[in-house]
């Protein structure tokens, strides 16, 4: 991992004038113990001796069984189909920072979980998970992928109060630029979700918020979703 920094980092060794500079992912092993990371700029890629790469990951399976030997790695990670889908699908550029960042496993089948629930109409399911763990890099991936499927109206992302909703709009748009605006009122979060522009089609909002737009008694709502068009596919 070391060499690959140091070969990376040397302006004198030609490392723009050929075809590693156009990798996104590395992939290093002894055989035994196989890691992968993302190539990234200089800023974003270092190596520390006592925290090595951050972030680097070993592969592992849905039960979380990490699969370190080269060969069953290359058999699992490297078939087309998988690198193709972790490459063009899991990988997030993180505009604002141009940094790329490649999903852990378990944010891979989280996302893949989510998707396909809502695809096979499967009802409701959770994800539970520690703080920092990438809970909202595995919601923006969802997001951003459901945002694709001509199927799905809208997505919303509901909190709880002011300040996860202004974290999470912060987290969204540092992923990808004007991913998701602010709803200032219950007034512009009924429009954006009578809207059939793309760009409305994730919305992150509080609950008090939603349940103003969806109550038909409310005098602080000027226009009600109820009297938009009909209700379409949501999740």
């Amino acid at each position: 991992m070391e060499q690959i920094v140091n070969y990376k980092n040397d302006s004198g060794n030609g490392y723009g004038n050929t075809i590693m500079c156009f990798m996104q992912l590395f992939i290093v092993s002894n055989e035994y113990s196989t890691y992968y990371f993302a190539n990234n700029r200089n800023e974003h890629f270092s190596f520390n001796a006592d925290e090595r790469f951050l972030p680097i990951y070993q592969w592992a399976d849905k039960d979380n069984n990490k699969i370190t030997h080269l060969h069953a790695f290359a058999k699992d990670f490297l078939a087309k189909c998988t690198l193709g889908q972790n490459i063009s699908r899991y990988m997030v550029l993180v505009a604002s920072e141009r940094k790329l960042m490649m999903m852990r496993p378990y944010q891979i089948y989280a996302v893949k979980a989510i998707v396909d629930c809502i695809q096979q109409n499967r009802g409701n399911g959770y994800i539970w998970h520690t703080t920092g763990s990438g809970k909202t890099l595995t919601s923006f991936k969802a997001a951003t992928l459901l945002k694709d499927n001509p199927d799905i109206e809208k997505c919303l992302f509901v909190v709880d109060r002011k300040d996860l909703d202004r974290q999470t709009r912060e987290e969204f748009n540092k992923f990808q630029e004007g991913c998701v605006e602010e709803n200032t009122n219950t007034e512009t979060l009924v429009r954006r979700m009578l809207s059939d522009d793309y760009a409305d089609k994730v919305i992150v909002t509080t609950i008090q918020k939603l349940g103003l737009a969806l109550d038909e008694n409310s005098k602080r709502n000027k226009s009600r979703l109820k009297e938009g068009k009909k209700p379409t596919k949501n999740v």
